[in-house]
Formats: C-alpha cells, structure tokens, sequence
C-alpha cells in the first residue's frame, strides 16, 4: 500500500501503512522507496513528518522473511542484502529535506534505526518502548547502524544500546539522545508538523546543505569501515550460534501466536 502523504500548511505528513506493525520486509522497503521518489519529484526539499499508525512506529524487521533469507543465504549474499537494506534506510538519513520523526509508539531493531536516520526525533510520553536489540536475537549490529547511532548518541549510549539491547522508556530515550524531545501523546502530530515548519521556506536550500555537511563525517566512516566490520560480523551472523538463537526467537514468537 502506498504511504500516505498530506500537506498540512507548508510541511507534509508521510504515514508508513505497509502493515499494521510496519515490518520492514520487501513491501516495506518498496513502499519506502516510492514514497521518496514521489516527495523528491513532487515536492522537492519540501519538510516531512514521518510516522507510523496505532501504537508502533516500526516493529523492525520481518523474522518470518528476513530469518529465513539469513538461514540459506552465503556470506555474499548477506553482504548484499545489508547494502540494500543500508541504501534504503539512507533514503531517510540523506533526504534533501528536513525529516521529523514523530515516533507514534514502539520502535524495536530496525524501527529505532529508522528512527534515528531522522534529522529530529520526537517521543511520545507513555506508552511506547524503543530497543536496538539485534545482538540478543543473534543479529550482529551492522556497523552502517553503530556508526549512525555513535552519531546520535555519543559512545557511551551507543555501546549501552547495541551490546545489551534493553528497551527504553521514552524519557531514557530522551535522557540517551535517542529523542530530542518528547510531547504528549495526542499533541505529537501536532508538535512533529510545528517543528517542521519551523525552517523558512527560502532557508530550505541553506538548511540542506548543512545538513549534507553535518553528515559527511559519519558517511565516510561509514563507507571505510563496512568492509572491514563485514568480515567479522556476517561470519557471525550466519554461525550456528547465530542461527539458534534466531531459532530461539521464532519458536517464542509461534509460542505466543498459539
């Protein structure tokens, strides 16, 4: 399903709608991908809002699609499949716009590294949890997602956040850098779109290219460093060790289906 895009007076709202929990799968990547073609050509450097629906912003990864590539997938494979995954998710981080994440309610794995490709991260205050929980489920962090969180979050809250993949409550988020700020749950919409708004529409040009500037450091560790974290990290990844514990993951998740 094509993401929703409304214009509310100056900046638009993007609502992910792929599924109902936004696993990121083949669709949500599609998805994703259409949606930025369709603001880069109809609304270019124009800001956003980018939500989700109900009580979860991104759930993270598909298990049930992504375990199973994982399983039967060689190492090159998987080397591949990271580098599709990172292009898409850059489509957020690079984006020749301001993009306000107004993160709706759960952000787990790969939601809260969505969230954080977002210039301005506001949480809502109750009822929502975010995690970067891949290494207990036996997903080694990929380093384009540890230097992004390094990034935001400063060594200290990334290491915190990657090694033990606890969940946080939105005002540790806060208190890690994780949000920038958190609003009330009814008025979230409405701060994300104020904040938003709040570039002059002929200061948008000089806002990108800060932006672009802001980010070169972290693009160029980025682009040195994956091959050499790779070689480590995808061995990992698809062990034995790695499988089992994906395994672990997917009989819990049927368990709880019953």
């Amino acid at each position: 399903m094509a993401w929703l895009i409304q214009n509310h007076d100056g900046a638009l709202l993007v609502t992910m709608n792929t599924n109902p929990v936004n696993k990121q799968n083949e669709a949500f990547f599609a998805d994703l991908h259409a949606c930025f073609d369709t603001l880069d050509r109809e609304h270019p450097m124009v800001p956003i809002v980018l939500t989700g629906q109900g009580r979860v912003f991104s759930a993270g990864l598909d298990f049930e699609e992504v375990f199973g590539f994982f399983e039967r997938a060689t190492i090159a494979e998987t080397s591949a499949w990271f580098a599709r995954y990172y292009k898409t998710i850059s489509r957020v981080l690079v984006a020749d716009r301001m993009v306000v994440g107004a993160i709706n309610g759960h952000a787990y794995a790969g939601g809260a590294v969505l969230t954080l490709a977002c210039d301005h991260r506001i949480g809502p205050l109750e009822g929502a949890r975010a995690s970067l929980n891949e290494v207990p489920i036996g997903i080694p962090m990929p380093c384009p997602y540890v230097e992004l969180a390094r990034s935001r979050m400063g060594d200290r809250e990334a290491q915190e956040w990657i090694l033990f993949g606890r969940e946080y409550a939105p005002t540790e988020a806060l208190a890690s850098g994780f949000f920038h700020q958190l609003a009330p749950n009814d008025k979230l919409l409405d701060v994300a779109l104020s904040k938003a708004r709040s570039i002059p529409p002929l200061a948008r040009a000089a806002y990108v290219a800060s932006k672009k500037a802001l980010l070169c450091p972290l693009l160029d560790q980025i682009e040195r460093m994956t091959p050499h974290v790779e070689k480590f990290a995808l061995p990992a990844l698809l062990s034995d060790d790695g499988k089992a514990a994906r395994a672990q993951v997917k009989a819990k998740l049927a368990s709880k289906k019953r």
